[in-house]
């Protein structure tokens, strides 16, 4: 069985049109189960050993990072062969199980193999995404892959993260943003909109990010279209 573990609710409508929430566990086909980890490395580690625990002999990780490197467009797809964690430590994927996604993709998708680097807390403005690019090399970043890398390679269980970019790398992520989102990736409307009423300037900046991450997660859905008819190239 294949387990699949997004963070977000936003990000899992690029593989199904369901309502989703943070928590939630679907199934995407007969051998395909999804989950909808929330925000952060100790969610995502948690939904990866639930899906273990049903049966998933493999993980992919789905879902949107973020730009560290000014030439990343919003909506490229970044395949990783290697993931940076948070103590600097680099963890490979499996090597195999990630050309064939490769092949199957390679035709609709100029796919990115640089390292992804790891992060345990929203990186929120252009200047920190500077310096972890010049800190790691990477060209984007996530809260999850690094982690569930390692946990795999613990498991000895094949894993491959599969990410959109969602924005540019002089982007930032509005306060109002940050204000009405909890540990878990939840965004609390009220507080969010309390706060662009006292700070309105702020719109603009959230519907330049909404439009970007419309693109990684277009991206991803005909990602996934491509996919699901080869079950996500699930190993032997």
């Amino acid at each position: 069985m294949l387990g699949i573990i997004v963070p977000l609710p936003a990000e899992c409508r690029s593989l199904c049109r369901h309502k989703v929430r943070i928590g939630d566990a679907l199934s995407l086909a007969p051998g395909i189960s999804v989950r909808i980890s929330g925000m952060g490395p100790q969610r995502a580690v948690a939904a990866a050993q639930a899906l273990k625990d049903e049966g998933a002999n493999a993980i992919l990780n789905w879902g949107c990072a973020a730009a560290l490197k000014d030439a990343l467009q919003p909506g490229q797809l970044l395949l990783p062969e290697k993931l940076i964690t948070t103590e600097g430590k680099t963890v490979a994927v499996d090597g195999n199980w990630r050309a064939r996604i490769q092949d199957i993709l390679t035709d609709a998708f100029s796919i990115l193999s640089q390292p992804l680097t790891a992060s345990n807390d929203i990186v929120a403005t252009p200047a920190s995404k500077q310096s972890l690019q010049a800190a790691t090399g990477a060209i984007a970043v996530d809260m999850e892959s690094a982690a569930l890398a390692c946990w795999a390679e613990e498991q000895n269980i094949p894993f491959v993260t599969l990410r959109a970019v969602a924005d540019h790398a002089n982007s930032g992520i509005p306060e109002a943003v940050l204000m009405a989102t909890d540990d878990s990736g939840g965004i609390a409307v009220s507080c969010l909109l309390r706060h662009l009423l006292r700070h309105p300037t702020q719109i603009f900046d959230l519907l330049s990010l909404g439009h970007q991450f419309s693109k990684a997660r277009a991206s991803l859905a005909s990602a996934g279209g491509r996919l699901l008819p080869h079950n996500f190239c699930l190993p032997s």
